[in-house]
């Protein structure tokens, strides 16, 4: 009858360290998909300030080439929160 209790006793415990672990593992992706899209927009808004500074002379190519990469930095965040809403 002991060893019966033992046994209730282990099994909570790992259902309750598996929620505990659960719940934390959930909310660090949650985290870290939330500081990856901060250095998104960091970087994106950088992109942005150089390309409007007046100081920065830059060729048309080099124009076109930092809105390409605002485009693709546009389209990598979107693949960000489209992946996370579908978990």
């Amino acid at each position: 009858m002991k060893a019966k209790k033992y046994w209730i006793w282990i099994v909570a415990l790992i259902v309750i360290c598996s929620v505990v672990i659960l719940t934390f593992s959930v909310k660090t992706v949650e985290d870290s998909r939330k500081d990856e899209i901060r250095s998104i927009n960091q970087c994106r808004r950088s992109l942005l300030i150089m390309l409007n500074d007046r100081r920065m002379v830059l060729t048309e190519d080099e124009k076109v080439t930092v809105n390409q990469v605002i485009k693709y930095i546009d389209l990598y965040e979107n693949v960000i929160r489209e992946s996370h809403q579908n978990k």
